[in-house]
């Protein structure tokens, strides 16, 4: 991902912190309902295609 754009979690990590859709610090996992990460279906189609390699 950081490859093909480099400046993909450039939103997101900042002055060492990380934040989410630019509202929240952090991936708060105890809000009703959770808010997920904002790049985590990218990651997770990212994942899937390296695993489906020969």
């Amino acid at each position: 991902m950081v490859k093909s754009n480099s400046k993909i979690f450039q939103s997101t990590f900042r002055r060492g912190m990380v934040y989410n859709y630019n509202r929240t610090k952090g991936i708060p996992c105890t809000t009703q309902p959770p808010v997920p990460w904002m790049h985590g279906e990218a990651i997770m189609e990212q994942i899937k295609m390296v695993c489906r390699l020969p």
